[in-house]
C-alpha cells in the first residue's frame, strides 16, 4: 500500500505538528499586534499633525480642503483606518485559531 504521507508527517507525529500549528500562530498574532499598536501610534501622530496644520485646529474629513498638506494627511489617516480595520479582522481570526488550539489541549499553552 502506498503511504499518502508526507516526509514532514512520517517524521513529526500529529502531537508535535498541531503544536509547531498553534507555536506559529502564536507568533503571528503577536506579529499583528505590534504591527496594529505601532499603525495606532503613527495613525494618532498624523491626528496631532493634521491638528496643528488646520487652521481650525479641528480636522473634518471632508472633500474640497484648500490646504495640500491637510488633504494628504486626511488620506494618510483614511488609510491608516482602513489598515486597522483589516489589522483587527485578521487578529480576531489568528485569536480564533489559537483558542481553538488551546481548548484542544495541542499545545504546552
Amino acid at each position: 500500500m502506498m503511504s499518502f504521507l508526507s516526509a514532514f508527517e512520517r517524521r513529526m507525529p500529529r502531537a508535535s505538528r498541531l503544536a509547531e500549528v498553534e507555536r506559529v500562530a502564536k507568533s503571528a498574532l503577536a506579529a499583528a499586534e505590534a504591527e496594529r499598536d505601532g499603525l495606532r501610534r503613527r495613525y494618532e501622530s498624523s491626528v496631532e499633525r493634521a491638528c496643528l496644520i488646520s487652521d481650525s485646529g479641528d480636522l473634518a474629513l471632508e472633500g474640497g480642503v484648500a490646504d495640500p498638506a491637510v488633504d494628504q494627511v486626511e488620506r494618510e489617516l483614511l488609510r491608516a483606518q482602513s489598515s486597522l480595520r483589516s489589522l483587527e479582522e485578521q487578529i480576531g481570526r489568528l485569536r480564533t485559531i489559537v483558542s481553538h488550539l488551546q481548548a484542544a489541549g495541542v499545545g504546552a499553552g
